[in-house]
Formats: structure tokens, C-alpha cells, sequence
């Protein structure tokens, strides 16, 4: 992600991106509705993001937020 935005492919299309503190604190969950999609409710600090859906292998991702 960079800016708050997540690029996938259109396999991932409506499939579920959650994001985690590395604490473990679930701040939100969305539904992917295009190969963009801003990810929103992020803290400041590392952020894991969860990406799964029934098309595609769930990913975990670690990005930076300033």
C-alpha cells in the first residue's frame, strides 16, 4: 500500500481487507469493490493488512503509516 491505497488484481474483487495493529487490534474491515481501494482506519506505525476472499490465497501484508 502506499498512501492508503491497495492495488490488486481482479481475482481479488470482492474479497475481505482487514487491518491490524501489530498488537493484534482488528481497526477495519472492507470489502475490495475495484482494483483500487483506499484503506481507511489505519493507525500510525506498522499496520498488518489481511486480504482473503474465495478467488485468491489469503495474503498478509506489513506497511508503513506516517
Amino acid at each position: 500500500t502506499e498512501n492508503g491505497l491497495l492495488t490488486v488484481g481482479p481475482e481479488a474483487i470482492g474479497a475481505t481487507v482487514s487491518v491490524y495493529g501489530t498488537d493484534g487490534k482488528h481497526y477495519a474491515s472492507q470489502r475490495i469493490k475495484n482494483l483500487t481501494t483506499y484503506v481507511n482506519k489505519r493507525p500510525e506505525g506498522v499496520v498488518l493488512i489481511h486480504v482473503s476472499g474465495k478467488n485468491i490465497r489469503p495474503r498478509i501484508l506489513k506497511a508503513m503509516n506516517k
